[in-house]
């Protein structure tokens, strides 16, 4: 049975979703540049207008964030290495997959 304090403080929860989102810094607690931050908070508008129109636009914008090109290919390669888990890939065929088409003839 759920109880109204319950019901209350998921109504508050729900409320606040649909009106305010948190900055990514304080989620994470850890600190981006106000331009980065920016950029993500659009990027989580609740309306699609307020979102960058392309991926085209985000990459540029990316670019002109303070922090652009801090990070060498290396030190990106570590960081995901260390932090998502390896995904294992789907095993090869050990034939290629080819194609039929049949078609009546005329």
């Amino acid at each position: 049975m759920v109880t109204t304090d319950e019901t209350e403080a998921r109504t508050s929860t729900l409320a606040q979703l649909i009106t305010r989102l948190p900055r990514p810094s304080a989620r994470l607690n850890r600190p981006c540049s106000a331009d980065l931050e920016e950029l993500l908070m659009q990027c989580l508008a609740k309306l699609p207008e307020q979102r960058p129109p392309t991926a085209e636009a985000l990459d540029e914008a990316l670019g002109r964030c303070v922090s652009a090109g801090t990070w060498t290919l290396v030190e990106a390669k570590t960081w995901w290495r260390a932090n998502v888990p390896a995904q294992e890939l789907p095993p090869q065929a050990t034939m290629p997959e080819k194609t039929m088409v049949i078609a009546s003839r005329c």
